[in-house]
């Protein structure tokens, strides 16, 4: 979701099997096009790409589609005013919950303490979700790459933050 230049989905789709199937957001143009410039050919068939805000056409997804979301250092809005802006939020959380699979993950990557923390919290009070990697927040899990906004973020003296989240099956009443 908003994937950047790509070099993360690009990754993910040179690795896969022919099964895989992948779909990309990017609203930003040059993004896109870096991305369509570096899609080797063979892998057109299993891939598609969007230019317009995720939350649109997720809305329109079958429930229980998809095996995995990424969301790589998405924009922080620091300010406290913009947060309502940050695609990681409650209401984006029970979208991006119902297209993914039971048993499927998010994964999240941030440079950003205080919105990192916020996922965090908020994926510990969702009862569906489980933190999968609660005791290495400061470790990339092995099927994220390192991305120009990691390494900008690192060059600038910022430390990643990074989230496995995994859908389970446990549908108790969240409390927000």
């Amino acid at each position: 979701m908003g994937f950047g230049s790509g070099e993360n989905l690009l990754n993910l789709i040179s690795k896969s099997s022919n099964k895989s199937h992948f779909i990309g957001f990017e609203p930003y143009l040059n993004g896109l096009a870096s991305f369509i410039t570096n899609l080797d050919k063979k892998h057109y068939q299993k891939t598609r790409v969007n230019k317009s805000d995720v939350r649109e056409l997720l809305t329109f997804f079958p429930k229980e589609i998809l095996h995995e979301i990424f969301i790589l250092f998405p924009d922080p809005w620091p300010k406290a005013r913009h947060a309502k802006r940050r695609i990681v939020n409650e209401a984006n959380i029970e979208l991006f919950l119902s297209c993914l699979k039971t048993g499927g993950k998010i994964y999240i990557a941030t440079d950003v303490l205080d919105y990192f923390s916020s996922i965090e919290h908020l994926f510990n009070i969702i009862s569906e979700t489980e933190i999968l990697n609660s005791n290495s927040f400061d470790i990339r899990p092995i099927n994220i790459i390192s991305t120009r906004y990691e390494r900008k973020a690192l060059e600038n003296k910022r430390k990643p933050f990074y989230i496995e989240v995994k859908k389970i099956l446990d549908k108790k009443k969240k409390v927000f």
